[in-house]
């Protein structure tokens, strides 16, 4: 099988990170162990949706785990640019057109335990071969050989590639971003998804800002080492704008009860005074 070099430093040199993927994987792996082969979606681009797909793989992998990470986003593939300096020329295009064979796309990645089939060469008709007999076959393949496959496709909120593919998985989960994603858009990558009959697992909220103690600021999962993540209020804002919204339901009660009180009083001497009379 080939080899790739893999840059896993998002992770290995973060420790935030790393301990926001820990948390995820362990959230994870309480799912049914039957949910073998999962895709991830989000609504739109630029959500952090490939980077968590990574990030998953590694850390499923580093506890042991026999993962594949399958890159299905035949349209706008980033995982070889943006992790593999650009390598990944074969990919699952090819296999699914059959242009290559298994061993040709399969690879080996820097990290035991986790394998990666690259999206390959942008195809006239990525619907079709996301929606063939072969994709099929592919995944009750790899779903025999490993432990989890993990699969990064296209954000279904523009285009419908990931609703024809999730027809073959166990599970689903959404990648939404804080402060980016429109809760309108979400709910229709959710019910496309229902619609494929696929199951949903959950969704991931990412890129919250958070104040840590000593005034120190991360962001969740790998939006601390992304400088064109959208910066959302913090979640002390966003605690403080509900409270005083609460505080806002709470006064008008809170003035009504002596107004009430006062009635009642007034009511009971009125007719104090009818009886004496």
């Amino acid at each position: 099988m080939n080899e790739v070099a893999f840059d896993f430093s998002f992770i290995k040199n973060n420790y935030f990170s790393d301990e926001a993927f820990k948390t995820l994987r362990t959230n994870f792996l309480f799912c049914d162990p039957e949910i073998k082969t999962v895709l991830l979606t989000s609504s739109n681009i630029s959500e952090g949706k490939t980077t968590i797909s990574v990030g998953l793989a590694f850390s499923l992998a580093e506890m042991g785990k026999k993962v594949l990470l399958l890159d299905t986003d035949l349209r706008n593939s980033s995982i070889a640019r943006r992790f593999a300096s650009g390598r990944g020329s074969m990919g699952l295009s090819q296999y699914l057109s059959g242009q290559a064979k298994l061993e040709e796309v399969l690879f080996h990645t820097s990290q035991k335990g986790l394998d990666i089939i690259f999206a390959g060469q942008f195809p006239p008709n990525p619907v079709e071969l996301l929606g063939s007999s072969s994709m099929k076959k592919l995944l009750a393949t790899m779903r025999e050989e490993y432990d989890y496959v993990l699969l990064d496709s296209a954000p279904l909120g523009l285009v419908v590639d990931s609703a024809v593919t999730a027809a073959f998985c166990d599970g689903a989960i959404i990648v939404l971003s804080a402060g980016q994603t429109r809760a309108r858009t979400a709910l229709e990558v959710k019910e496309q998804l229902e619609r494929s009959g696929c199951h949903i697992l959950g969704t991931i909220l990412n890129c919250i800002e958070s104040e840590k103690r000593f005034g120190r600021k991360e962001y969740s999962y790998y939006y601390s080492h992304n400088s064109e993540a959208p910066k959302p209020k913090t979640l002390r804002h966003r605690v403080k704008g509900i409270l005083s919204k609460l505080d806002g339901l709470r006064k008008p009660q809170a003035d009504k009860a002596p107004e009430e009180k006062k009635a009642a009083e007034g009511s009971d001497a009125t007719e104090a005074d009818t009886k004496q009379e």
